[in-house]
């Protein structure tokens, strides 16, 4: 590495990093609290670029851009969230899942102990790590920080599972399924989320104005949003998350009958009700409460023995039999409103039979017996059955 002189404030240098095979930008911003030097640098690979990557620290040197003053990573995340966050193109639920990563976990202990050591889920522990991740990019692009150390962390194995892991119903109980729900008012709302798997808010933000009972197709345009502590609709989670669904034919009828009731419902509240249009609400017009949602399902579904299942597991479980009904994986990925398949392959497909039947079996056909021919004889009609343990 070439040698340099020292530099004074404001001033800045390009030079060529040998050992690592490529160029550096690097201006000086004077002395931080405990009088050590700060430096802000960026990398480059060539001579050029490094030139250019300088102007620009100098420019935003200039300009008392943050960060010419040292931060320390606490303050850097703080500013990260009050200022870079809002000018991303991010929901405010994002922000506000960010904004706790960084204030709840990664301000206060970063440096200190492991995050696991909080006894975080394993979740909670992704979430913080994809967070300091997102963040350290920033940083890192503005020469901030050499590495994005956060991007090379692996989460432990001894992460707790704090939450019960996600289940799906399988095949045997969606008759039973059907009934308990059966005439409830909300009857549409869980067989919709059981036929087509939509995310909870989305149900509770399906407005009539994109249901079309006549072809049987719903449009996803808004979802429930929770911002600041109070609910809203806003736009789906993701661009992809805007979607038109083909209804079968008995949630069609479903959403029919749910037709009739809400507008006998909004004639008997007569002043009382609220005009928000929305297919799945209060006898009065307004929103649903989520805490009572998953009660009322709770309730149901345990009264018909089939346990606890939270209405987001409705989008687990029509994914879980559709993938055993053999839809192919990238139309399960566009029911569900994803991208890409690696959710559905991740997250939301559950194997719901407990014995595994492969079809043809490689003996089929074959003669089976020892060499001297005793007990042979060939295999017909079976198939290789393991057991899901």
């Amino acid at each position: 590495m070439s040698a340099r002189r020292r530099r004074t404030k404001g001033e800045g240098s390009v030079y060529e990093d040998r050992t690592r095979g490529r160029w550096v930008a690097e201006v000086y911003l004077g002395s931080g609290a405990d009088g050590r030097r700060v430096r802000r640098k960026a990398y480059a690979k060539t001579e050029a670029e490094a030139k250019t990557a300088l102007r620009r620290l100098l420019a935003e040197a200039e300009q008392g851009r943050p960060g010419e003053k040292g931060e320390t990573v606490a303050e850097y995340l703080e500013r990260w969230v009050a200022e870079v966050l809002p000018a991303r193109r991010v929901g405010q639920g994002t922000i506000d899942d960010y904004a706790w990563a960084v204030r709840k976990h990664l301000v206060p202990l970063l440096g200190k102990r492991r995050l696991v050591a909080q006894g975080l889920g394993r979740n909670s522990v992704r979430i913080v790590r994809t967070v300091l991740g997102v963040a350290l990019a920033h940083a890192e692009q503005r020469g901030l920080v050499e590495k994005n150390v956060a991007r090379l962390a692996i989460i432990p194995a001894t992460a707790k599972a704090k939450v019960r892991p996600r289940r799906s119903l399988d095949p045997d109980e969606v008759p039973a399924f059907v009934r308990a729900v059966g005439g409830h008012r909300l009857e549409a709302m869980w067989l919709c989320g059981l036929a087509l798997g939509p995310r909870p808010g989305e149900l509770a933000g399906l407005a009539w104005a994109g249901v079309d009972l006549e072809r049987g197709v719903l449009s996803i345009t808004e979802s429930r949003i929770y911002e600041h502590g109070e609910m809203r609709l806003g736009a789906p989670k993701t661009q992809k998350s805007a979607r038109t669904l083909k209804m079968p034919g008995p949630l069609t009828e479903s959403f029919r009958r749910r037709r009739a009731a809400w507008e006998a419902e909004r004639e008997g509240a007569g002043g009382r009700w609220v005009e928000n249009d929305l297919v799945f609400c209060t006898r009065n017009g307004t929103p649903l409460d989520p805490a009572n949602l998953r009660a009322t399902l709770s309730r149901l579904l345990e009264r018909a023995g089939l346990g606890r299942l939270v209405p987001y597991e409705l989008r687990h479980s029509a994914t879980s039999l559709l993938s055993d009904a053999k839809v192919p994986i990238e139309e399960l990925a566009d029911m569900l409103g994803h991208t890409t398949t690696r959710m559905v392959e991740d997250v939301y497909r559950h194997r719901v039979r407990k014995v595994i039947d492969v079809g043809r079996s490689p003996l089929e056909g074959l003669p089976v017996g020892d060499k001297e021919g005793r007990g042979t004889g060939r295999v017909r009609g079976s198939s290789a059955v393991g057991s899901d343990r």
